[in-house]
């Protein structure tokens, strides 16, 4: 039964528009995408976040990123079928736009040639 006590709670997020749970890092749980009407879009990983001794703590986003600031709908899904999980967000003009997670160690960076 739900008690009346958060469990986890986060501050200075603005005022926020939409909200999405999914596996959007495809990790393997899913995770917590909060989008604020300045267009800050916060990433939270609370999947192994069962420590009661720390419930007072905040929890902190794992990433912060600038997109639109007029988000209406957020959606996480396999949108194009490659079994990896993409981020839809809609905007109060009419426009969809899809964002897809890529980790630091599937970039590749090429040598720049000798000068």
């Amino acid at each position: 039964p739900i008690c009346g006590i958060p469990w986890r709670k986060c501050s200075d997020l603005g005022f926020i528009t939409a909200v999405g749970v999914g596996d959007l890092l495809n990790c393997g749980h899913s995770i917590i995408v909060i989008v604020s009407g300045c267009g800050s879009l916060n990433i939270f990983n609370v999947f192994s976040d069962n420590d009661v001794e720390n419930m007072d703590q905040e929890i902190k986003p794992i990433h912060t990123q600038r997109i639109p600031a007029n988000v209406k709908d957020v959606i996480i899904g396999d949108i194009n079928g490659d079994g990896s999980q993409e981020l839809v967000i809609s905007l109060t003009d009419r426009v969809v736009r899809t964002y897809k997670w890529v980790t630091n160690s599937s970039l590749t960076m090429s040598t720049p040639p000798p000068s």
